[in-house]
């Protein structure tokens, strides 16, 4: 699977997750897999749009910081 492939299906499969914490639930899964294939920062700057996926990669690589502009985020459910 291409990370473009990866991202798309995460726009089209997360606006019906209704629940905040259900979304942070599908981001920590979704990033474990993709984890799988893909390192850290190419799932970073895949995703950078959608705070959760960046939270959960930094969660999964044990980083602290998340290396990301706030303002582009346009997932205001975060």
């Amino acid at each position: 699977m291409s990370i473009e492939l990866a991202v798309q299906l995460w726009k089209e499969t997360r606006n019906f997750i209704h629940d905040s914490h259900d979304k942070k639930e599908a981001a920590e899964a979704a990033v474990s897999v993709l984890m799988e294939n893909f390192d850290a920062e190419e799932i970073r700057d895949a995703f950078k749009w959608d705070k959760k996926i960046i939270t959960a990669v930094a969660e999964y690589a044990g980083l602290d910081e998340i290396d990301a502009d706030p303002d582009e985020f346009w997932d205001d459910d975060y």
